[in-house]
């Protein structure tokens, strides 16, 4: 073979050489970013789970203060309604008192007039 010939083959082989390595750090970065990729999906499978954890829980907080919201709310309702029975009850009770009172006062008036009326 002649020198140009040589050279020509060296420099082909290089070109070829240099052009496979090109492909392989294209290939290698591909690789790299599918792994960065795949462990940022896990990543992220793992902070939903995590979030889907949260969400149920606070879910079940939240059924639990409606639950008990509703049990405040019926406790507050018989205790308000108690204390107006007991409140109408002992107004009842001395509106009777005071209408029985008035009957007797009414009476004795009726007694002091009849009396005045007798003496002279």
């Amino acid at each position: 073979m002649k020198w140009t010939s040589w050279v020509a083959v060296c420099l082909s082989a290089v070109v070829l050489v240099s052009l496979i390595a090109g492909c392989e750090e294209e290939n290698l970065s591909d690789v790299r970013k599918h792994r960065l990729i795949a462990v940022e999906n896990k990543e992220l499978k793992a902070e939903m789970e995590k979030l889907d954890k949260k969400i149920t829980k606070l879910e079940d907080d939240l059924a639990q203060c409606r639950t008990d919201r509703d049990k405040w709310e019926e406790t507050a309702t018989k205790t308000i309604q108690e204390n107006v029975r007991g409140i109408l009850g002992h107004a009842m009770e001395k509106n009777v008192q005071l209408r029985e009172e008035n009957v007797k006062l009414k009476a004795e008036i009726e007694q002091l007039k009849q009396r005045d009326e007798l003496q002279p």
